[in-house]
């Protein structure tokens, strides 16, 4: 979720930067000196962003690189075990895939990261308790 932020304030500073200069924001960010976009310019991945990328299709490779690059530093830098396991590559997991309803949904993804209540709770399928077992056994008869 960061790293979305980070890519949003990092195309809002690129469009910030092409706008006219009688422009609202650009008056703004020249007169007030301590202004929010002096301040979203000093982040890690504006000050990173080679100026030379500024095409959306050339943006969107270095984006995805970048983002490469820090989920490999933080693999690097955890010491969490399941997180390690349950998300060794960058891309979407596939049981978001898996067509089921709200409530379902997040019990599945509660189970990925391993938050599933400790205690013993009954499933919505009446026939178990909501155990990793149990739940990877009946993904279909749970929803």
């Amino acid at each position: 979720m960061r790293f979305r932020a980070d890519t949003l304030v990092l195309k809002f500073c690129l469009r910030a930067q092409t706008l006219p200069d009688d422009c609202l924001l650009s008056l703004l960010s020249s007169s007030l000196p301590s202004s929010l976009l002096s301040t979203l310019r000093s982040r890690c991945i504006v000050l990173d962003h080679p100026p030379e990328v500024t095409a959306p299709s050339r943006l969107k490779t270095w984006l995805h690189a970048y983002r490469q690059q820090e989920f490999d530093q933080f693999l690097a830098s955890t010491q969490q075990v399941l997180i390690r396991a349950c998300r060794p590559v960058l891309r979407v997991d596939p049981i978001l895939y898996v067509p089921a309803s709200r409530a379902d949904r997040s019990r599945f993804i509660r189970w990925r990261r391993g938050w599933l209540p400790g205690d013993p709770r009954p499933c919505a399928c009446l026939f178990g308790h909501t155990t990793r077992a149990h739940c990877s056994r009946t993904v279909t008869d749970c929803s």
